[in-house]
């Protein structure tokens, strides 16, 4: 656990089989994970916070070209492979894969979220994302671009009402920006093998 510090540097590390996550930063700038792979966690893989939204300082953490995978085993619902806080972190060329719910969410401001590979997420969740934020008007300049989303079955496809089967929807979606959630730009992300590509909520 990293907690109001500055310009560290995790490299080339393997992270397994943690009781809870994997790295744990907050109040956090200048952090750099690169070359990592992390998986086998009870709960989320990175979770970095840092920069000061008042003034909307960044962060300047980054995650970059890592592996975040096999995650969440014990707490399911919420415990995302990504999360980020605060004001300007980026995530780029990793992979997110094998998860119950979300691969990367994020809330706050002016995050990167680019070049990424996600997919066999949300595998025992509905009502989800594969990438998700939500529910500030405030938390915009965000932007998720040229990501690769695929590969996420959905169970919920069908439902029976009186033994008749009907088509009842999906609710896994590629990208959701949940209630309020404002400012954000989408765009170039290649999605693939879905139940919805995107969803603005609210």
């Amino acid at each position: 656990h990293l907690e109001n510090c500055k310009n560290i540097v995790i490299y080339g590390s393997e992270i397994r089989g943690l009781g809870s996550y994997g790295i744990n930063a907050s109040n956090t700038s200048g952090l750099l994970v690169c070359e990592c792979d992390i998986s086998e966690l009870n709960a989320n893989g990175v979770n970095i916070s840092g920069g000061k939204q008042v003034t909307l300082t960044p962060s300047g953490n980054i995650i970059r070209n890592s592996y975040v995978h096999d995650f969440a085993k014990l707490k399911k619902a919420g415990s995302a492979g990504i999360n980020l806080g605060g004001v300007g972190a980026a995530v780029s060329h990793c992979e997110v894969y094998n998860a119950p719910h979300q691969g990367i969410t994020f809330a706050g401001n002016d995050h990167i979220i680019e070049y990424n590979r996600i997919y066999n997420v949300m595998k025992e969740s509905s009502d989800s994302g594969a990438i998700y934020c939500g529910r500030s008007w405030t938390e915009r300049g965000s932007a998720i671009r040229n990501n690769y989303i695929y590969n996420t079955k959905d169970v919920a496809d069908y439902t029976y009402n009186d033994g008749n089967e009907y088509w009842g929807g999906t609710d896994r979606d590629a990208i959701y920006c949940d209630d309020l959630q404002s400012g954000i730009t989408v765009s170039g992300n290649i999605i693939y093998n879905m139940g919805r590509a995107y969803i603005f909520g609210g």
